[in-house]
């Protein structure tokens, strides 16, 4: 007997339809289509455009592949010309990870230990305090080496930061081998650290820092589009740099790149930061074990080069680890987030001086590569208020914030943190006792933190008001007993 192929009876779409959303509801799969991220990170860059909060290129990867590149703003105000993804931007301390991942190459292949000292690697340094300092105390911020690139010293980067140094100059004049605490037993940030790590790579590989870097790092990954800074440098495409006062855009401030060198004189392009990323996630720059290294955490979050973070993802309970560097120089911005769970990637750099705005814009980036929904953007009270405070004076610029205040704006951040940035812009107006009312507004608001206390010292020594600020450090420290700042600035003002 032959057999019959069963009769197709077509089933009409409405019952097809019903069907799947059936079996997908059975399987609990959420019948909704897949998330455009791309479509939402131009939404949010776009909103943090408008808002005068970026200005600059972004790319954003995910799961190793670019789904966004794209720029914002000028790359030159005064020639009005646009900023795009293959313009090159100064780094700052995004240089940091280059130069640990230098330094461990070179402890791989032997040629330096990371318990070996400057002692032994700079004969500049054998008869100092600082000659016990280890390679592994340098690449971690606790090594205590003390010079003025290491914080707010405005006298030098008003003055000597502006001229030209060879490294060996830079040393004997700026890096004289004392220490701030006893290496190893504190953490606290350090350029001075990683300019020496330059010198300890220049001196083992017999190549300059630039010619080190090049044939190790950027040639082998293949970015093409930057290196290390130095005077006389024309670079194609490359971003002008500029501060952001009081809601008025400016040329940054010079300084020479020689000061910046191994701790913040890289220039790059996003898409070259992504190439490097790249060859990370391989074993073409740093093995395995090697890398296991580099990102162990230790003191501070501080891995070699690098901090290492759990992110939060939206208003989860879920966190994610990261390692991350932020960079700041004169007139430039930069922020780099690698996602170690999945290779996702965030690269952001601004030809303005934004101080922790980038860190925000990163945090809702990874927000949407994890499937939430970042924060809106809200403007900076800077922006908002600082016009009013130039035009009209202080008193209507009190008013408008206590508008502000009461009707609970959505639209303007209000937090203790953008109060502070306002208050160190008028500062460095200089309005220095327009700052103070600012920095008082955030202590009426924020009484129990220390770092509101902090600013407001800050301000009454810069207004003369030695008893003042003496007063508030105080303050600040019994709120905040970590508080190293105005443990450090008590200690200049010789008040135990």
């Amino acid at each position: 007997m032959m057999n019959r192929l069963p009769r197709i009876v077509p089933v009409p779409p409405c019952i097809l339809t019903a069907l799947v959303l059936g079996l997908a509801a059975c399987a609990g799969t959420p019948a909704r289509p897949e998330r455009d991220k791309a479509a939402e990170i131009d939404r949010l860059m776009t909103a943090y455009a408008h808002n005068g909060q970026f200005n600059g290129a972004v790319l954003v990867s995910d799961h190793g592949d670019i789904i966004y590149k794209k720029a914002f703003g000028k790359a030159s105000l005064e020639l009005d010309v646009p900023n795009t993804p293959e313009m090159a931007f100064s780094v700052g301390s995004v240089t940091k990870p280059f130069t640990a991942t230098l330094v461990m190459q070179l402890v791989q292949e032997g040629k330096l230990k990371l318990d070996g000292t400057l002692g032994e690697y700079l004969p500049v340094f054998a008869s100092t305090p600082a000659a016990r300092v280890t390679l592994h105390q340098l690449l971690t911020h606790t090594s205590g080496l003390s010079s003025r690139i290491n914080g707010g010293d405005e006298t030098f980067w008003k003055t000597d930061a502006r001229r030209k140094y060879t490294v060996e100059q830079f040393i004997r004049e700026h890096i004289p081998g004392t220490l701030d605490f006893e290496p190893g037993s504190q953490w606290r940030y350090c350029n001075a650290g990683y300019f020496v790590l330059g010198a300890i790579i220049e001196r083992v590989t017999g190549q300059d820092y630039a010619h080190a870097l090049e044939s190790r790092i950027l040639a082998p990954a293949g970015m093409s589009h930057s290196g290390l800074d130095h005077q006389g440098l024309l670079v194609p495409k490359r971003a002008s740099g500029y501060t952001k006062q009081l809601g008025e855009y400016r040329p940054a401030e010079y300084c020479d790149a020689s000061v910046y060198y191994a701790a913040g004189g890289l220039y790059a392009t996003v898409e070259d930061i992504y190439r490097w990323d790249r060859a990370l996630s391989s074993d073409k720059l740093l093995s395995a074990d090697t890398k296991r290294q580099v990102f162990t955490r230790h003191m501070r979050d501080s891995g070699y080069g690098w901090f290492i973070e759990q992110w939060p993802v939206g208003k989860t309970e879920a966190k994610l680890p990261v390692v991350l560097h932020t960079g700041g120089v004169f007139g430039f911005s930069s922020l780099l987030v690698r996602s170690t769970s999945d290779e996702s990637l965030i690269v952001l750099m601004d030809n303005t001086a934004r101080g922790d705005m980038l860190t925000s814009i990163g945090h809702g980036l990874f927000d949407v590569l994890h499937g939430q929904t970042p924060p809106a953007p809200k403007k900076s009270l800077s922006d908002v208020l600082g016009p009013v405070v130039v035009r009209e004076g202080i008193e209507a610029g009190v008013r408008e914030f206590r508008r502000l205040q009461s009707e609970n704006s959505e639209q303007v951040d209000l937090s203790e943190s953008s109060v502070n940035t306002f208050g160190y812009q008028l500062l460095r107006a200089p309005r220095v006792d327009d700052a103070i009312r600012v920095f008082q507004w955030n202590a009426e608001a924020f009484p129990n933190s220390g770092n509101v206390y902090d600013s407001l010292a800050e301000a009454y020594v810069a207004q003369g008001d030695k008893a003042r600020g003496i007063e508030n450090y105080r303050k600040a420290l019994e709120l905040d007993p970590k508080n190293g700042n105005a443990k450090t600035r008590l200690e200049a003002l010789n008040t135990p």
